[in-house]
């Protein structure tokens, strides 16, 4: 079992408030990460709401179902028994002494008001994200990248910070596997070809089989995979529902309820337009991206690493890779917003990331090299958020740290790690 980086914030976080929410998708890590602070004496408790019994219990009566359990007490998978936060709610209320409750949950509770009102002030929110190259590597520390960024300092000493930052790990020689093999940890630690197949087959089927039909039925299995499918092939790339809805034959409205659990449940993310001046025109979609580049792999038709370097889909699973770093680095941050920035005069940066007054613009290419001309959409970011402290990297597939300009410096992808 390897430590999680988020272990530190998490122990904070029960130092302060009574209850923990530990948010994330099936197969990341919730529940071993839950039972080794159990082992280690920080709850009494281990309950899941995955047995059949438990769950109905808890469904039918949840204050005499808590009452049962001497705090602290861990329980597992909350959505499915939502009745329990009100309960849980009023133990709190009545004993708000700390880290009394370790709350995990596969589907995002937090997309109901009730349950944001339930929990405001009283639970400690955190996210589990995918195996992270530091962890395979045992280096829990967060990664520095978000800090070196927003430090005021001198262009060689960040160049060489960045530098020593970068060769945590031969990007190049293994982008191929940390793309095909995803972020579950136990495909990403195995890394056998066939066992990650089957396990992803395994995972498709109860994902949409039992898992979703338990969050919302009914559901058009079939129809559901498809878009699954649909959406894997166009991750990284700004969402049109029209044209997805007559891709997939389906009227908007179920479009849409489907494109919601899987945000429900952490399969995809919809990432927000970046945008300061509202007399400007800029493009107010989303730009939709898949949660892990091993299941989108599977889903698009990928069956070993090397399939990627002739796959039309390789530009689009590297940007989503890096979309999956950058949250995991604003998880285990505080106070940074991620965006992406494109102008109707197409002008476009990959990624915006947000944090007081300072910006900073990633723009994600798939080159071993990197020319001036790749460094136009973050040029022009700078002149529109001239009243912020502006940087802007180009991550690419190279190994050296060079600068193109004031504040603007081409990257390798691992300083990411």
């Amino acid at each position: 079992m390897k430590e999680r980086q988020v272990y530190m914030k998490a122990l904070a976080a029960l130092e302060d408030f009574p209850a923990l929410l530990l948010l994330g998708p099936r197969q990341i890590g919730k529940s071993t990460f839950a039972k080794q602070l159990v082992q280690q004496g920080y709850f009494s408790h281990y309950v899941t709401l995955d047995d059949l019994t438990t769950w109905e219990a808890a469904a039918t009566d949840p204050h005499a179902f808590l009452s049962r359990y001497t705090a602290p007490v861990v329980i597992d998978e909350i959505q499915r028994a939502p009745e329990l936060l009100i309960a849980i709610k009023k133990s709190i209320d009545e004993n708000r002494e700390p880290g009394r409750y370790l709350l995990t949950g596969s589907a995002n509770i937090l997309q109901s008001s009730a349950v944001k009102e339930s929990l405001s002030g009283r639970v400690a929110i955190l996210y589990l994200d995918g195996l992270s190259v530091r962890e395979t590597c045992d280096i829990l520390t967060k990664n520095p990248l978000l800090d070196l960024l927003t430090t005021p300092t001198d262009e060689t000493t960040l160049t060489d910070a960045l530098q020593e930052l970068s060769v945590l790990s031969d990007f190049t020689e293994h982008f191929n596997e940390l793309i095909f093999y995803g972020q579950y940890p136990e495909v990403m630690l195995k890394q056998k070809q066939s066992f990650t197949l089957q396990w992803y087959e395994s995972y498709q089927k109860t994902y949409v089989e039992r898992d979703i039909q338990l969050i919302q039925s009914p559901i058009d299995i079939i129809a559901y995979n498809r878009l699954l499918r649909l959406v894997a092939a166009r991750t990284a790339n700004l969402i049109n529902f029209n044209d997805l809805a007559s891709d997939m034959q389906m009227d908007k409205r179920t479009l849409q309820r489907y494109l919601d659990l899987m945000q429900l449940t952490f399969q995809i993310n919809m990432l927000p337009p970046w945008f300061h001046n509202v007399g400007k025109r800029f493009v107010k979609s989303p730009k939709l991206f898949f949660n892990d580049t091993g299941f989108a792999c599977y889903l698009l038709g990928l069956t070993y690493p090397d399939a990627l370097e002739s796959s039309s889909y390789i530009g689009a699973l590297i940007e989503t890779w890096c979309h999956i770093q950058l949250q995991r680095l604003i998880h285990l941050n505080y106070g940074v917003e991620l965006y992406f920035y494109r102008s109707y005069t197409q002008s476009e940066v990959d990624f915006v990331l947000s944090r007081g007054e300072h910006l900073i613009g990633i723009e994600v290419k798939a080159t071993t090299q990197v020319t001036a001309k790749d460094f136009s959409g973050l040029r022009d970011l700078m002149q529109v958020s001239k009243h912020l402290h502006f940087i802007g990297l180009v991550l690419y597939r190279g190994h050296e740290v060079i600068c193109f300009g004031k504040n603007l410096y081409a990257v390798p992808m691992g300083v990411l790690y």
